[in-house]
């Protein structure tokens, strides 16, 4: 099962989301803020994290970057923004957060979320031992990098 946390104050996104719950084997559990998603995120650890752009843009900031540092790179987020909007689209992807702009389809919506999901999966899959480093590597602070990397390698190598 497939759990979607989104973060919504109004019902536009979980309108179009509750529509792929019976076709899909997908499970969503809807906050109305960034703050209550946290509290949550370490019990039930999502799969995707869905925001609406009518939350505040300085709380989707902080709390994509607060997921990004604290819990984990691995966790696909995207963002649904209007065709006009003011949130810095060029700081999302700095921090890996994919986006989607209004208006859309459910189809729309609906392939981008399993491109998310099977991407994750296909990534986990496919992903070199250099490329998955590499990945974690602009995250790990200086004095800590090489040491880091090491340990990686170590749990790369004991995967295999």
């Amino acid at each position: 099962m497939n759990r979607i946390f989104l973060i919504e104050k109004d019902s536009f996104v979980s309108n179009f989301l509750n529509k792929l719950i019976d076709e899909e084997r997908i499970s969503i559990i809807r906050f109305g803020t960034t703050d209550e998603a946290l509290q949550n995120i370490e019990h039930q650890v999502p799969q995707l994290i869905v925001l609406n752009e009518d939350i505040e843009e300085s709380d989707i900031l902080n709390f994509c970057k607060t997921v990004r540092r604290k819990y984990t790179l691995l966790i696909p987020i995207l963002v649904v923004v209007n065709f006009y909007s003011s949130l810095n689209l060029s700081q999302l992807k700095s921090i890996e957060v994919d986006f989607i702009v209004r208006p859309f389809t459910v189809d729309e919506i609906k392939k981008r979320i399993e491109t998310i999901l099977f991407k994750k999966k296909e990534l986990s899959i496919q992903m070199s031992d250099e490329d998955f480093i590499m990945k974690f590597k602009p995250y790990i602070k200086e004095e800590v990098r090489a040491e880091m990397i090491n340990i990686l390698k170590q749990l790369l190598e004991d995967k295999k």
